[in-house]
């Protein structure tokens, strides 16, 4: 009887042994990943670095996949991103990737998402730390019932006195597991701002502004007594040049009531969101004008990048995060001071982190033989489980 037992348990085991090594041979691996070029996606640098797991998949990627390669020397496997695709031309240039000649933007995009990183999160840093709220010797900003609020009443019209803006320099910085902040070291350009919104009544407007280089881009909504508001997009350069870029009818914003509110600028495309609902203000523009202190025209953004608050009403304001895009510098001969032409079969790989990245800058295009997989998830530490194949929002 012991003996029958024995030899069933010795099969099982040896069944489980066979299952793993045709699992190994013929579905996928786990990987160990100890750098830091693929942060915040993959923490390879906190606690001994993540072990992720990685489908064998020979077919071609598609764009924003995080895709396994085979180094050339024989190395360890390496994780890296999708961002250019055969016979396209790929360039690094001013923080995005340029496809042909064009940034590539998200609503272009035929792969998988690219994630947001989160910049500043209320939940994690103190508001009035970190945003510099009141422009009059009279703030008109004060803690009520949990959110901030502004009493712009008074505030006349095209004044900027009921903004509050955020004072920290923003990077390619990111928010660890233990959720404190890591600082970059390059500046970035495309953000995105969400937070809710409580307006008291129907009169004036609350604003929103994000900078880039020498342009202000505002996203303003107009409350009325009919329960919508109207929602207005313009642009202003340092010559104070104002340009309307759009406007439209936001129905069933109703004051009295918290509003979740999403507005980006990103790839040159600037959006509104309302409630979560399809994106009803949308604008796109060919380039960023250049700020006047920018002498050298390295494209940078001085002062301050994010804006909030109100004229003209009192408003409510929580829950505010600030996110930005993947941010490529560049870095290295491939793709940078000109353009990487891709061949058959030979895609342009990026790293998340850049600055800390070694990639197809440095080693150039890839052919689809060295791609071995999809890293698909983290399954160690088990902690931070999570999904990479799926769209993320960058939240800590």
């Amino acid at each position: 009887m012991k003996k029958s037992v024995f030899i069933r348990t010795a099969w099982a085991l040896a069944a489980l042994l066979l299952a793993l090594v045709l699992a190994r041979s013929f579905v996928g691996n786990v990987y160990h990943v100890r750098s830091g070029s693929m942060e915040p996606t993959i923490l390879g640098l906190e606690d001994g670095g993540e072990w992720v797991f990685v489908r064998y998949d020979r077919a071609p990627p598609k764009r924003n996949e995080l895709v396994v390669v085979l180094p050339v020397d024989g190395g360890d496997p390496i994780v890296k991103r999708v961002l250019g695709l055969p016979y396209e031309r790929v360039q690094v240039l001013h923080g995005d990737v340029w496809i042909d000649g064009r940034v590539l933007r998200r609503s272009a995009e035929d792969g998988v998402p690219r994630p947001f990183v989160t910049e500043f999160d209320e939940r994690l840093q103190p508001f009035d730390a970190s945003f510099h709220m009141g422009s009059t010797a009279a703030n008109p900003w004060t803690r009520a019932d949990g959110a901030w609020r502004v009493d712009a009443t008074g505030i006349p019209a095209g004044s900027d006195e009921g903004l509050a803006y955020l004072v920290p320099k923003l990077d390619d910085g990111y928010f660890g597991p233990d959720h404190a902040r890591v600082k970059g070291e390059t500046d970035t350009n495309d953000l995105a701002l969400e937070c809710e919104v409580f307006c008291e009544s129907a009169r004036g407007r609350v604003r929103f502004q994000l900078t880039e280089r020498g342009d202000t881009f505002e996203f303003s909504i107009a409350p009325t007594a009919n329960g919508d508001a109207l929602g207005l997009l313009t642009r202003r350069n340092q010559g104070d040049r104002l340009e309307r870029l759009a406007s439209v009818l936001l129905p069933r914003f109703t004051c009295g009531a918290w509003h979740k509110i999403r507005v980006s600028n990103v790839d040159d495309e600037l959006a509104l969101e309302l409630d979560g609902a399809a994106t009803p203000l949308r604008a796109a523009y060919e380039r960023n004008e250049l700020h006047p202190a920018d002498r050298l025209f390295a494209g940078t953004s001085p002062g301050a990048r994010v804006l909030l608050g109100a004229e003209g009403v009192a408003a409510r304001f929580r829950g505010v995060r600030i996110e930005r895009d993947l941010v490529f510098t560049p870095l290295g001969e491939h793709g940078t001071a000109t353009e990487a032409e891709l061949g058959a079969d030979q895609y342009f790989l990026l790293g998340d982190n850049s600055a800390h990245s070694s990639d197809s800058r440095t080693f150039g295009p890839v052919p689809l033989a060295r791609i071995v997989g999809r890293a698909t998830h983290v399954v160690w530490p088990p902690s931070r489980w999570r999904r990479l194949d799926a769209p993320r929002d960058g939240r800590p």
